[in-house]
């Protein structure tokens, strides 16, 4: 344990203090001392004085020791301890036989206390009679303030006699004052309104977080009623239950809707309490008092947020449901008893493998077991129910774990009834397989039709493999020819009938479903044939039911009708709609095949009669009959060319120009001419020859030609240009006459 310090002062002050009390005190002691010193003085003998002396001594030192709120010490000149109650000893940790005849400097050498801290408080002494200071101490139970104060003994004479010093404990007192400071600071630093006010409700105080919350000052504030800050929102009844509540000694806390000084209204938390003096009196009320403005507002938020996300998961189209860490239902929505057919109250509380098929079970109970691990296991998945009245059903959920605010394991799930879908998948998934071996037929089926040689046996075909592989009662086709269908090819006795009678439908026929499909370009499908008043009856085909009609088109262009006919009603739909225009696509890209096919057959043979007959003309021409190509590179040589020049064919065709048989200098000089006559500019050469066939002018004119033996004959030539459809100049052509007779007969 640590030892208190020196008694007498050292002259380290916290404070200088004014000890009005204990002057007060030591004022009357001394009066009460000089009276007996004046006792002393009149006392008729020393036997008197002698007694009065002894009892002042006695007196004074019985004051001293039971001045048990003050540790009193006292000094001569010298400084020599002469004094030194029981309370010093307490206070200071030395007993009165350790400090008596001790000087103050050897305490204080023991104390290790600097010197010149004492002179300081003697000299305040001498100076003004007095040095008063507060001395804090840190000891093992905590901290000691002592109020301390060292004065000066006087003789009767006035005259400084010793040193006196008077300590007491405040500790109590000081901290108490230091929790009051505390507690003021608290108040003035406070995040919250506080407002005292007398029993009448008078502000007497209020806090600067008053001042910041309602804009008004403590000036304005004080004395005034807190209705200067009442917004009129709340009843008056509310008030007088707050008034009776406080009035009767108890504590009230509620909201307060007030108004700021800039008309603005906000919230407050209060609490409003009475306080009471030391008797036990009512004094005032204290109001303490949070502006909760903007939790209200986030409050009526949130609350106006969860009445949304309820609305949405109440009347959400997927059943929302929420389970605890033992499968229960603690939370289902109406989409959810809808779904499993039980009411709300049924299933809270109910296991949710309950509602379950068996194979179901063990899918759900493991996802679910993982999920609550932290597993990563799908969020989506499908598994099967049993509602209420035994109806199975496919479902959807999606769902994911979580703890509450407790740290309680729970899952929450979205469950989608998707029965429906799945059997319209189901549907959907056999639709696409028959489409798909629909396909598969369609597609041999176009194969083995594409491979017919001729149309006659292409219609054939179609016929027979529609019938045959599709299983229709009774088949047909029909082509386009001027504004009639002729039937091609049918089915069956009556089809055979039908085709060896010319059967033919008018393009323009209103009761012929046929004659309407090729008309619109579009397929006519009549489940119930009695039903369709455009539907056109056979005789020779009395039972028939349905019928449907698909346009064989080719692009935009029409080329016929394949219709096909039931006996039953309803057995023709439009899986057999689609299925046969896709084949028709086909059948009429195979006509058109066979029509160009037959067109370039019949090309053909015209091309060679052409040739034939152009082979004759050229072979038994009495000219000269010379072709070449663009680049003047000849072509044809024909015989009599070959007898006019001594050439074969063999040793120019595809060799030679027509400049092995001209004259070079009149081929220069007609170069000339021909340019000064078309205006433009003639190289030597082939240009000469064509110059004028290329512009389509007259292009007849005698030249020399030199056969192969040298010997040179006038010619009447004749030069025209070959052009194809377009107009392009694909070759040129010439045919020479020899005229040496005739200019022989003309001289």
């Amino acid at each position: 344990m640590s030892k208190p310090k020196s008694p007498l002062p050292a002259g380290d002050d916290i404070q200088n203090q004014t000890m009005s009390g204990r002057r007060a005190e030591i004022t009357a002691l001394q009066k009460r001392v000089r009276e007996l010193e004046a006792q002393l003085e009149t006392a008729p003998a020393a036997a008197e004085r002698e007694q009065a002396l002894a009892e002042k001594t006695l007196y004074l030192d019985n004051i001293l020791q039971s001045a048990t709120g003050y540790a009193i010490a006292a000094t001569d000149l010298d400084f020599r301890i002469t004094y030194y109650n029981p309370l010093a000893e307490e206070f200071f940790g030395y007993t009165k036989s350790e400090v008596i005849g001790k000087t103050v400097q050897e305490m204080h050498t023991r104390e290790k206390v600097e010197p010149h801290r004492f002179e300081k408080a003697i000299e305040n002494v001498r100076a003004h009679g007095e040095h008063a200071y507060l001395v804090k101490e840190e000891l093992d139970t905590g901290t000691r303030y002592l109020d301390s104060r060292v004065s000066g003994i006087y003789d009767s004479d006035g005259e400084l006699v010793g040193f006196a010093l008077l300590s007491r404990d405040i500790t109590a007192r000081r901290q108490a004052e230091e929790k009051s400071h505390r507690l003021s600071q608290a108040v003035e630093q406070s995040a919250n309104t506080v407002v005292i006010t007398d029993l009448k409700g008078n502000i007497e105080y209020v806090n600067p977080r008053f001042e910041e919350t309602t804009g008004y000052t403590a000036e304005e504030a004080l004395g005034q009623n807190p209705r200067v800050i009442n917004s009129g929102e709340q009843s008056a009844a509310f008030y007088r239950d707050m008034w009776e509540t406080i009035a009767s000694g108890k504590e009230w806390s509620g909201e307060f809707h007030n108004k700021r000084k800039d008309g603005t209204l906000y919230w407050e938390l209060a609490t409003i309490s009475p306080v009471y003096d030391t008797s036990g009196q009512m004094t005032h009320f204290v109001a303490v008092k949070e502006d909760v403005t903007e939790r209200k507002q986030a409050e009526r938020e949130m609350q106006a947020s969860e009445e949304r996300f309820r609305s949405v998961v109440e009347y959400a189209q997927s059943g929302i449901l929420i389970l605890d860490d033992a499968y229960r239902f603690i939370y289902v929505n109406d989409e959810l008893c809808r779904i499993t057919g039980y009411e709300r109250k049924e299933l809270i509380g109910m296991d949710f493998r309950a509602v379950l098929t068996e194979e179901s079970v063990q899918l759900v109970a493991d996802r679910y077991v993982r999920r609550q691990k932290g597993e990563d296991v799908p969020s989506r998945y499908e598994f099967s129910i049993v509602r209420k009245d035994g109806e199975k059903r496919d479902c959807e959920t999606s769902s994911t774990a979580f703890k509450d605010s407790e740290g309680n394991a729970q899952s929450v799930g979205q469950l989608l009834d998707i029965t429906e879908r799945k059997q319209l998948e189901q549907q959907v998934q056999e639709s696409l397989e028959r489409r798909t071996s629909q396909v598969q037929i369609s597609t041999q089926m176009g194969q083995e039709i594409a491979a017919a040689p001729a149309l006659d046996e292409l219609f054939q075909r179609v016929v027979h493999l529609v019938r045959e592989r599709l299983g229709y009662n009774h088949v047909h086709v029909f082509t386009m020819e001027d504004d009639d269908l002729i039937m091609q090819e049918g089915s069956g006795e009556a089809g055979r009938k039908m085709k060896e009678a010319g059967f033919a439908i008018p393009l323009n026929a209103e009761k012929s479903l046929v004659a309407r499909a090729a008309r619109t370009g579009e397929s006519v499908l009549t489940p119930d044939v009695s039903q369709d008043p455009g539907w056109l009856p056979t005789s020779l085909l009395p039972r028939v039911q349905s019928e449907l009609a698909v346009p064989i088109k080719l692009g935009d262009e029409t080329l016929g009708v394949l219709d096909a006919q039931n006996d039953a009603v309803g057995s023709l739909d439009k899986e057999d709609q689609l299925l046969l225009e896709g084949l028709c696509g086909q059948i009429a890209v195979a006509i058109n095949s066979r029509q160009i096919e037959g067109d370039r057959l019949r090309s053909e043979e015209a091309l060679r009669e052409a040739t034939g007959l152009q082979k004759a003309i050229l072979d038994n021409a009495a000219y000269a009959i010379i072709s070449t190509t663009p680049e003047g590179v000849l072509e044809t040589f024909n015989p009599a060319a070959q007898r006019m020049l001594g050439y074969t064919a063999e040793e120019v065709v595809g060799k030679e120009t027509p400049a092995i048989i001209h004259d070079v200098d009149e081929i220069v000089a007609r170069a000339k001419t021909f340019s000064e006559e078309l205006n433009i500019t003639i190289e030597p050469g082939f240009e000469v020859f064509i110059a004028k066939a290329r512009l389509n002018l007259p292009n007849e004119y005698e030249w020399t030609y030199i056969r192969k033996d040298g010997v040179r004959f006038p010619v009447l030539l004749s030069v025209t240009a070959l052009r194809n459809a377009k107009g392009d100049i694909t070759g040129f052509l010439g045919i020479a006459q020899d005229i040496t007779e005739r200019k022989q007969a003309a001289e």
